[in-house]
């Protein structure tokens, strides 16, 4: 049973009719689940920032969490920093949230490391450059661990939600933790 509308009238679907009653155009879209996230969304906006500039709150953020640890223990920064970095992750590519991962690990470590310059060089008898290049090759070495876990936030983890947030991160940090003192014996 078909009710009659006027010519050019709008269904109920939101489609405009043509004089034979077939459908002007498609129906709208049905919503998808994602869409249900959208208020979640909203309330984390993805960072739009450029890719150097990204990069560069990465790399402080992670040169910051280092200042969490003794001997400047500013221990707050421990809760901020990581938050940072997992923001930068939000709505990023996995390609940009290696990157921020990797920046982020490379200022961790090359801060909280410096010291091993020290001791190459000084206390072990290297020359100049290769103590950089040792101690460069580590910081690089434990940036591409916050590499690999950033990629995997981004192309494993649920895009918005409690999930993410308060189990994927949280347990990919821990994984990653782990994998890396255990790896190669740590």
């Amino acid at each position: 049973m078909s009710v009659e509308q006027p010519i050019g009238a709008v269904s109920a679907d939101g489609g405009a009719q043509h004089a034979d009653g077939s459908a002007a155009h498609a129906p709208a879209a049905v919503p998808t689940p994602a869409a249900a996230h959208a208020p979640a969304a909203a309330a984390v906006r993805a960072p739009t920032l450029p890719a150097l500039l990204a990069d560069a709150i990465a790399l402080a953020a992670g040169a910051l969490l280092a200042c969490a640890f003794a001997p400047l223990d500013l221990w707050p920064v421990a809760i901020l920093s990581p938050a940072l970095q997992m923001w930068l992750w939000h709505g990023a590519t996995p390609r940009r949230a290696a990157r921020t991962g990797f920046w982020f690990g490379a200022g961790t470590f090359g801060l909280g490391i410096w010291w091993l310059y020290v001791g190459l060089r000084f206390g072990g008898g290297s020359p100049v450059w290769l103590a950089l290049f040792m101690v460069t090759a580590l910081v690089a070495i434990m940036g591409l661990y916050q590499a690999l876990m950033g990629y995997l936030a981004a192309r494993v983890l649920p895009a918005v939600g409690a999930l993410r947030y308060l189990v994927g991160l949280p347990a990919l940090w821990l994984l990653m933790e782990w994998w890396r003192g255990w790896f190669l014996s740590g």
